[in-house]
């Protein structure tokens, strides 16, 4: 059972993984083709990512204004940060 559910977690794992360098890209051409502003709905990257990609994206949001804080400085990519997030639909709660 634990053998199972370790290769179910490394699935998941790499799924996420992929859709989120098929999410970066999209997010970059968006952003290149609307004058570097980032979508204010994720339905506006479904032109931009697979179908496949698109259906998972119906589970994800925008996190709203303040749901999303900056890391501290010194942590890993913390230059690229801004206090915009994709999150998983019913990660917060207000």
């Amino acid at each position: 059972m634990k053998r199972a559910a370790r290769r179910w977690g490394k699935l998941r794992l790499t799924a996420q993984e992929k859709l989120s360098k098929e999410v970066v890209k999209a997010l970059r051409d968006f952003s290149k083709e609307n004058d570097g502003r980032v979508p204010t709905d994720l339905s506006q990257l479904k032109s931009y990512v697979t179908s496949a990609a698109g259906a998972v994206l119906d589970t994800y949001d925008i996190a709203k204004p303040g749901w999303v804080h900056p890391p501290q400085p010194n942590a890993p990519q913390s230059e690229n940060a801004k206090t915009w997030a994709i999150v998983m639909k019913g990660s917060f709660y207000c």
